[in-house]
């Protein structure tokens, strides 16, 4: 693809190089000169687009993806705690209350969180399960077992690596599974969450609750967004804003689950 980049070579143990290409940092996604280049996240400069998982990878996201009934017949959900010390319904409505008030006052984006993000509560998730029977793959950091357990009651699927498998591989198995569901749910505060959509925005496919665009051509609303909020709150002296202002509640379109 189009790029700024060089050829080189990695070393996994310092012995044995393999065939790399070394991106320019100016091309990256941590600035908007590289988030912006020619037409977001399905362009053909964006590193998204050529993203393809390694055989083993795809081994084990085509057998979940299976078991799911195919891409596209299932609802993904990302659950992500991001706060260890902090409980997750109070971190998520601190956090998201002054973004989402800043989104429509400031930025002039209509859009809202609903402060359960962190947790994934099946009453959150019913919003976005449809029919209620709907097959559902969750993708888990292994975080807040507690949310887990109450996702598994209501059928939910996650990946089970085999013995030997990495962790952190078996999360890029999640990513290939979450990014092929037919609706995608995250957490908006999750760096993580934001790939898989910028991963699906690349395949031609929308996410559900993720951050609006603040300039033509984003790929990545995060770090962009995040980084011109902050800018924003530390300039305005970080004023005290009502969290429940600007929160939501999702409105659920089935019943049970």
């Amino acid at each position: 693809p189009q790029c700024r980049c060089g050829k080189g070579s990695l070393s996994r143990d310092g012995t044995s190089p393999h065939p790399a290409v070394v991106v320019d940092a100016k091309a990256t996604f941590f600035g908007r000169e590289g988030n912006t280049l020619q037409g977001g996240c399905g362009g053909p400069a964006c590193l998204f687009r050529w993203l393809e998982p390694a055989p083993a990878i795809a081994n084990q996201s085509s057998r979940v993806l299976a078991l799911l009934g195919g891409p596209s017949a299932f609802l993904g959900v990302h659950l992500r705690k991001l706060k260890p010390t902090e409980e997750d319904f109070t971190y998520c409505h601190r956090k998201l209350g002054s973004m989402s008030w800043w989104y429509n006052t400031m930025a002039n984006k209509k859009w809202t969180a609903t402060g359960m993000e962190c947790a994934m509560p099946p009453a959150l998730v019913r919003c976005y399960r449809e029919p209620a029977s709907q097959p559902m793959f969750v993708g888990f950091d292994g975080g807040n077992a507690t949310a887990m357990a109450l996702l598994l009651q209501r059928n939910a699927t996650v990946f089970r690596p085999p013995p030997g498998f990495p962790p952190y591989t078996a999360m890029v198995v999640d990513m290939f599974v979450l990014a092929a569901a037919r609706r995608f749910v995250g957490n908006p505060l999750s760096t993580f969450s934001s790939n898989i959509c910028a991963l699906r925005e690349s395949r031609g496919l929308t996410c559900e609750n993720a951050h609006p665009k603040l300039f033509p051509g984003q790929c990545l609303p995060l770090p962009d967004n995040s980084q011109e909020f902050e800018v924003w709150r530390i300039r305005a002296g970080r004023p005290k804003v009502s969290n429940q202002t600007f929160l939501r509640p999702c409105t659920s379109r089935t019943e049970g689950s």
